[in-house]
């Protein structure tokens, strides 16, 4: 097998995935029938016509009905392999939480088709269906039958389950020395968003293995430690060699989302990318909450929201109509703004051409403010600064939502503060003026 073909995008791709695959066609294997409730989750057994018991069960059967699994451990003989192969087909629940069906089923029935049919299911629902890693049955059948889980398997189950959590990767200290390969490295490090690359050993972590994984996909750098990232590589294009982190912003500005930041990588990305770009525009909230940071500026509050939410929900609890509860709450985040006091930190419209490389929409509105002789405190809330308006300068409503900077008798800029209390749209939509 050539190194370079078990670095994939899609776990399709994957050469486990293919050899499992050709491996349960080959033996002649099938996955059970998918079928339908028809019957609420919360029935007891008892509301159920006897006739329908399994068709029902199938479908429904999880740990979170102690009762239907109390019903099928007691009857082994009655419910057979085909139905564990039915329910993991049908059911999403059977292969989740801790006593998932591999966890009690009859010792009997846990063969190899079963948890293959299991492995694709689990990759079917994590991937096609979006439910989530759904990886307890897999730690079920490694403490009741481990034989049966494979070198393609773990390394499946690398892509799929393996995260690092407070400090532990479950599915790696299960995984035997044997089977952590180069391909399992790989599989381990693709699509994770958590530090799983701190437990490899530092020979696996070659120039070939990290570049590999930024070929495949840019958002493989989100599992890179410090030392990798900080990694010089030759770079296509470049006569010197360059840091992994650089080279990953050079080749794709919206990967700065998965790199740490720090004053050398923001400053990397600005002389890369300007204001006015679409990278800038993701990176900018990030950057925003960096500079908060690394300055140690608060966080905003945005009290007054959580306060109109709370007067919502007390009106609601206390018998009020949910129009009503929210018209209230609109109106005491109204009430709660000062219009004397503050103005709003987002700009909808363009920064002027000239400008448009210097300044993002907020940097040039402060620029604006600063003009106007505004001096600006801090933030507020997420909506507005508490600002310091100068003489002769007033806010003055303009119709419903929307207001207007008078200073001296003229007009500076337009606002609007539209929406209800939990969806609420805070920005300058008009500049009359220019730096």
């Amino acid at each position: 097998m050539l190194i370079s073909s078990v670095f994939t995008k899609t776990i399709e791709e994957m050469p486990a995935y293919k050899r499992l695959e050709q491996e349960f066609t080959n033996k002649g294997y099938t996955f059970g029938n998918r079928g339908h409730s028809h019957y609420k989750s919360d029935l007891r057994l008892s509301e159920v016509p006897a006739k329908d018991i399994k068709s029902y069960l199938t479908t429904e059967l999880s740990g979170c009905h102690k009762e239907y699994v109390q019903y099928v451990s007691a009857r082994p003989d009655e419910f057979n392999r085909q139905f564990f192969k039915d329910c993991i087909a049908s059911n999403y629940y059977a292969l989740e939480f801790d006593d998932n069906i591999f966890e009690w089923m009859d010792e009997k029935f846990i063969d190899e088709e079963l948890v293959m049919c299991a492995m694709f299911r689990a990759i079917n629902m994590r991937y096609t269906e979006r439910r989530g890693e759904c990886d307890e049955w897999f730690y079920s059948v490694f403490k009741r039958k481990p034989d049966l889980l494979t070198y393609d398997m773990y390394v499946l189950g690398a892509r799929c389950f393996a995260n690092k959590i407070r400090g532990e990767n479950k599915f790696l200290s299960i995984t035997p020395e044997y089977y952590r390969t180069i391909e399992y490295y790989v599989a381990l490090c693709t699509m994770n968003s958590s530090p799983v690359m701190e437990d490899i050993p530092t020979e696996i972590l070659s120039d070939g293995f990290l570049i590999g994984l930024i070929n495949a996909s840019r958002n493989n750098i989100e599992c890179f430690t410090e030392e990798a990232l900080e990694r010089e590589v030759p770079m296509e294009g470049q006569t010197e060699r360059v840091k992994i982190w650089q080279a990953v912003v050079m080749l794709d500005g919206y990967s700065i989302s998965h790199i740490p930041l720090n004053d050398e990588r923001v400053e990397f990305f600005l002389s890369h990318y300007d204001k006015d770009s679409y990278e800038y525009d993701s990176f900018k909230r990030r950057y925003k909450q960096y500079l908060r940071e690394k300055n140690e500026v608060k966080t905003p509050d945005n009290s007054s929201t959580r306060l109109s939410a709370f007067m919502a929900l007390g009106l609601a609890m206390g018998g009020a109509t949910l129009d009503d509860a929210v018209d209230a709450g609109n109106g005491l985040s109204e009430a709660l703004t000062n219009r004397k006091a503050e103005l709003p930190i987002e700009y909808r419209g363009r920064v002027p051409a000239e400008y448009a490389k210097i300044y993002d929409r907020e940097e040039y509105l402060l620029e604006i403010y600063k003009k106007l002789g505004i001096q600006v405190v801090g933030e507020r809330d997420y909506y507005y600064y508490n600002v310091v308006l100068p003489e002769g300068s007033t806010v003055v409503r303009n119709g419903y939502g929307r207001y207007r900077l008078e200073v001296d008798g003229e007009i500076a800029l337009e606002y609007s503060d539209m929406g209800p209390f939990y969806d609420r749209s805070v920005e300058v939509y008009n500049i009359h003026c220019t730096l």
